[in-house]
């Protein structure tokens, strides 16, 4: 549905917690997305706790442990409600054709919009058997609650690819990592409950680092590649490497990030 790359293709790409089990009779990744799943990666990303990043899901063993995060995510709520701020992503929700007198998008045209298997391979589970393929914005829509909270997997699956795509800085995650994460999940040599718990603990992470309209929240503000970053106070600077307000002159800066030298 949507020209847009995503978690299967080749070309370059680059809001709270729960403990739902996961349907282990989930479809998983297809042979094409174990095969290429090739999405744009920083040369390194921000050195946390094993339990906080994909790197460590994928290097150690985070059953069981508490998942405190320090980067910012958006949660699926965020994603199925401000639709202005896929703009800042690689993925497409469709056209919003009618809006209540909330501001809210009562209607979609899905004409081009990214569909859920595209991404991630499987079919969502809210998708019947010879329906049209679901995008993600659909799933969203059938998975997140009113208030805003979501246990699905699949949401939050979306939110996740959302997040690296849109600021993969501050969120601390790359959607390569995510794709690599899932294809060891899908060859049995990662579980997806575990998977599944780091994904949602960096999806509600910290404060969103965007607005509703795709800008920079207003203790954000952009870095020379456009990434939302917090606006350090008084004598403070930004770390990249550690995502958090350090004494200025002891930060590492977005090259250094770039270049692995955290």
């Amino acid at each position: 549905m949507s020209d847009k790359t995503d978690l299967n293709q080749t070309e370059d790409l680059d809001n709270k917690n729960n403990s739902s089990s996961i349907d282990q009779s989930r479809r998983k990744f297809t042979q094409a997305g174990v095969a290429a799943p090739i999405i744009m990666s920083l040369a390194s990303q921000p050195v946390w706790g094993t339990e906080c990043s994909l790197s460590g899901f994928m290097s150690g063993n985070v059953s069981g442990r508490v998942h405190e995060c320090a980067g910012s995510g958006c949660t699926p709520g965020f994603w199925k409600n401000n639709y202005h701020a896929w703009a800042t992503t690689n993925y497409v929700p469709g056209q919003c054709v009618t809006v209540d007198n909330k501001g809210d998008c009562t209607e979609w045209n899905t004409e081009n919009a990214t569909t859920f298997i595209d991404v991630f391979g499987f079919a969502p589970s809210t998708q019947v058997d010879g329906e049209t393929p679901q995008t993600m914005m659909q799933v969203l829509q059938k998975e997140v609650h009113i208030n805003g909270s979501s246990s699905s997997y699949e949401s939050h699956l979306i939110a996740f690819a959302l997040n690296a795509s849109s600021n993969p800085v501050a969120f601390g995650a790359t959607q390569q990592q995510l794709a690599n994460a899932l294809d060891a999940v899908a060859n049995g040599e990662k579980s997806e409950q575990d998977l599944f718990d780091v994904v949602v603990s960096m999806n509600e992470q910290g404060e969103c680092f965007l607005n509703s309209r795709g800008e920079c929240a207003s203790d954000a503000v952009a870095n020379e590649a456009g990434n939302c970053i917090p606006a350090c106070s008084g004598n403070n600077r930004y770390d990249f490497c550690s995502n958090t307000c350090v004494p200025r002159g002891t930060e590492k800066t977005y090259l250094d990030y770039l270049n692995g030298n955290c």
